[in-house]
């Protein structure tokens, strides 16, 4: 199987990179096409890989001023040649997802995020622009929009990295899709010792949506420290640091972010994020969040657990929050509860979920091209059924329709004779290549995860092994 990853541009190593590096360790055989490209900035992981760019790339300073062409950016995707890929992921936030794969290729798109700037972003942004950016944005981003939701179509499933931001490829493409939360580094905090002290914390950039102001400005008010970790400038540093309760520290190394968060008494997170890295990092090393109520913090925090909400973006909800916290402090210092709820967030489980998310859209695509989209339909059999009688009525229907892959003549895609309750997500495409790299034939293989050896032998030939 052939494979391409199309990712918006590779310029810096951040979340949506991250995920590319799980991708290119999915698929090891995989070429990346991306519009702008410094290798200086980028993991050997992803250029590992044969890396194809768009004309953009050739632009002057396009490394630098990448974000000053996105105009130009639909347009060379679309002229990618990417004829004899079977496979094709586009890694979405900036644009990535419009090239024009071949009739018989699968699309798949991980969307970080429909592009916030000419979306529901886009009036925040141009408020904090000059008066050239606002006049660039107003005559662009029209064209843009309908080019985003034009080339919606041009992809066969979306996933999402949060359920807010498959609220919005809801609104936005009215595509329905799947949620798979991004990799994250749970091993690098897990095992931090915990020792709060009389600080809260605030890590990220210091960008205008970060909200970093209503932290500070919480803290100040109630008089709590803080301290501040992240790269970019407060207009309104001099003043906070004259309070006597803020510490801005800029970037920091890797262990000092461990030690911050070891003695943070909580996180405070008052923006809104597509999914947000950062709490899930904090709650891996024992650090409870405080965070608004909206965005991907819904998804990354357990509340009561691992954390509390705040349902007002403001510093008196802020304030009442920390206040709330502060009489409920002993409940957060289970570290066991943090460890079992950010598993759900490694790197492990979104190869996992992804592996098992491809194979099976894809066989489901295969088969509708195969017979036809007009001879599918989904009917509701029966509801509140227990687990025996799934799984009878699993074998009834595998054996009725032949569907088996291991019969001869086979009319269907299922994996097992069903009823034995094995579901796909117990194994995943790397688990079966490590076990035949590691000497174990496609029958020993398929003895130990419960599938049949013709369908081990097919997805490692789908994948050149």
């Amino acid at each position: 199987m052939k494979v391409a990853i199309v990712h918006y541009w590779l310029v810096t190593m951040r979340g949506g990179e991250k995920v590319l590096e799980e991708l290119c360790k999915m698929f090891p055989q995989a070429d990346v096409y991306t519009n702008v490209y410094n290798p200086k900035k980028i993991s050997q992981t992803i250029k590992s890989h044969k890396i194809f760019t768009t004309k953009v790339n050739k632009y002057p300073m396009a490394t630098k001023l990448y974000q000053k062409y996105m105009p130009f950016m639909p347009n060379a995707l679309m002229q990618l040649d990417l004829t004899g890929y079977d496979l094709i992921i586009s890694s979405e936030s900036g644009p990535a997802k419009g090239v024009c794969p071949s009739p018989d290729a699968f699309h798949l798109c991980y969307c970080h995020t429909p592009m916030r700037y000419i979306w529901d972003m886009y009036y925040e942004y141009a408020k904090k622009s000059n008066v050239l950016v606002r006049l660039f944005m107003k005559m662009i981003s029209p064209k843009l929009r309908i080019w985003d939701v034009t080339s919606s179509n041009l992809v066969d499933h979306f996933v999402a990295n949060s359920s807010f931001v498959a609220k919005r490829i809801k609104r936005y493409y009215n595509r329905d899709c799947d949620v798979v939360f991004p990799p994250c580094d749970i091993e690098k905090y897990i095992n931090n010792p915990r020792n709060p002290q009389d600080y809260y914390l605030f890590f990220g950039q210091l960008v205008g949506y970060k909200r970093a102001d209503l932290a500070i400005e919480a803290c100040i008010q109630s008089k709590r420290k803080i301290v501040v970790i992240g790269e970019g400038k407060s207009k309104q540093a001099k003043k906070y640091q004259k309070s006597g309760y803020v510490t801005f520290t800029g970037r920091v190394s890797d262990e000092q972010v461990a030690d911050y968060l070891s003695k943070a008494k909580a996180l405070l997170f008052p923006g809104i994020e597509d999914f947000g890295i950062i709490p899930v990092e904090a709650n891996s090393a024992g650090c409870p969040v405080l965070a608004y109520k909206k965005g991907g913090a819904i998804d990354s925090i357990k509340e009561n657990i691992t954390g509390l909400f705040f349902e007002e973006q403001t510093v008196q909800s802020i304030i009442d929050c920390i206040n709330r916290f502060e009489s409920m402090e002993s409940q957060f210092t289970n570290r066991e509860a943090y460890t079992a709820h950010v598993q759900q967030f490694s790197k492990n489980q979104f190869i996992q979920k992804m592996s098992h998310l491809i194979e099976e859209k894809r066989h489901l695509y295969d088969a509708m091209k195969k017979y036809g989209v007009e001879n599918f339909y989904i009917e509701l059999i029966e509801d509140n059924i227990s687990d025996q009688e799934i799984n009878e009525k699993e074998i009834f229907y595998i054996k009725q329709y032949n569907s088996y892959i291991g019969f001869e003549n086979s009319n269907g895609y299922n994996a097992t004779l069903g009823g034995d309750g094995k579901k796909y997500k117990n194994w995943n495409l790397q688990e079966i290549i490590d076990l035949y790299n590691n000497g174990n034939s496609c029958a020993a293989i398929a003895k130990q995860l419960n599938l049949d050896a013709s369908y081990i032998r097919k997805i490692l030939k789908n994948n050149g092994i």
